[in-house]
Formats: C-alpha cells, structure tokens, sequence
C-alpha cells in the first residue's frame, strides 16, 4: 500500500518534468528512436536483401524489348561469365485464370526504410514483402512477363504460366555472334508457392536441377527462332484464340459435309 501511495504521489511530478522538456528535445529523441529502428531492421538479412531487391529493378518483357533486355552487359574484349536472368511469367484471368494472385504475391518486393520502421512499430509485416533474393553479387537480374499484356511474345515463347523462366545469357564473342543459352524453366505451383519458394530457386541453384531446354521453341537457339517462324506462329495461335468456337464448329461442320 505504501508503495502503491508513493507511486501515485509521483506520477503528478514525474509528468510535469516530461512537460518542462522542450519540444525540440522530444523531436530529436523520437528520431534517434527512429534511426535506431532503421538501423535495428537492416541487421536482419532478409530486410538487408529487401534494399537491394528494391534498387534492382524488375524489367517488363515486351515484344518490343525482350531481346535488347535479355543481353550480356559485359564487355567484349574480357571474358566475363553467363549473367543469369529470372523472368516470371505470369498472367491474369485470360491466361492463369485468375490463379496467379498467390505467386504474384510472393514474387512482389517492397522493403524501403520507412517501410520496414512501420512495420517493426506497428509489427504487423507481411510474408509476401520478405525479399527472395540475399544480398550477394551473383543475385540475378529480374524481368517479368504478362502473357495477359503481351499474348504473342507468350506464344512465341509457348510459356505455362506461372513459371520462373532462369536464362544464363553468355558473354558476346568478339565477331558479335553469341554462344548458346543455357534455358531452365521452373514451374510454381499456384497454390502452394511462397516468397521462400522462390527465394531458393536462386539461393540453392534449383532452376539447375530442371532440365535445360533444348527444344525447337528455344526462344534464342530454337530451330523456329533462327528461321523466324516463331513470331508466324505465335500471331497464328492468337488469331485461332481469337476465333469463337461456334464458327470452328460452323467450319468442321461444312468442311465434313463437303468431303461427304
């Protein structure tokens, strides 16, 4: 009881001193607190990966810009290795319809300062903002692609979406020819898939464990690639896409009854 009264008699005092402290002196108490979380937030790894994610732009794959976007950016006159690229394919409810919001999610990064000093206060951070890259100089460059956006470059390449598309881009030789490129394609499940799903795609080298694709469609060494027939088809599978199924029915239809 005591110590109750004694405690009480010393809240009035203990008040007015806060009150007596100036109001710059407040101020800077709050933002040396907020410096310290800042600084308390970017010890962690994953919070140091989420700056160097956010600096690392993600590329938008456009028919127009995919193969200018997809190149080596060393020099020629010095060997340089493979640089890796990961393009997330993705699409909305015309092509992933409308499954693709989990792995969206989880391939989507925010993490800047005042992002995480909320977060830490408020404690209420999100999974999906956990950057999936560390901070390390072999991180690969990023790219996505929207097949809802850009359905004849998605045809041209015949992706499955969602998928993490991992290319090692070699080096140009000195007469401006290029060596293969190595293509590995990693699936994601659209229910199941998490940032940490992703994050060792990269971390553990998985997409390595995939076959590499070696197949006719191979965006770069591809047989259609190198005749350019890969663009004449994709246009034909959107123009078919673009046929209603009653006229393909209509078209069987008489093309049958004039055989018979």
């Amino acid at each position: 009881m005591r110590f109750a009264s004694v405690c009480t008699l010393a809240l009035p005092l203990l008040a007015s001193a806060q009150m007596e402290i100036p109001l710059a002196d407040r101020l800077r108490g709050f933002y040396d607190q907020a410096q310290e979380y800042i600084k308390s937030a970017s010890s962690f790894p994953a919070d140091a990966g989420a700056s160097k994610v956010a600096s690392h732009a993600v590329q938008p794959l456009t028919m127009n810009n995919w193969k200018s976007t997809l190149r080596h950016s060393g020099a020629v006159k010095q060997y340089n290795p493979p640089e890796a690229w990961f393009i997330y394919v993705t699409g909305g409810n015309k092509t992933c319809h409308g499954q693709c919001g989990n792995v969206d999610r989880a391939w989507n990064v925010r993490g800047s300062a005042l992002e995480l000093l909320i977060s830490r206060i408020a404690n209420s951070k999100r999974q999906e903002s956990v950057p999936f890259f560390k901070t390390d100089i072999s991180a690969p460059n990023l790219a996505s692609l929207n097949c809802d956006d850009e359905p004849i470059l998605c045809g041209m390449w015949a992706v499955e979406v969602p998928a993490v598309w991992a290319y090692l881009i070699p080096q140009p030789l000195p007469d401006q020819s290029s060596a293969n490129t190595p293509l590995h394609i990693f699936p994601l499940n659209t229910t199941t898939t998490t940032t940490a799903d992703i994050t060792l795609i990269h971390t553990r080298k998985l997409y390595l464990q995939v076959p590499q694709y070696t197949g006719v469609l191979h965006p770069f060494d591809g047989l259609l690639a190198k005749t350019n027939l890969n663009v004449a088809m994709a246009y034909g599978l959107y123009a078919l896409a673009k046929i209603p199924s009653w006229a393909i029915m209509v078209g069987i239809s008489f093309f049958s009854r004039s055989i018979m």
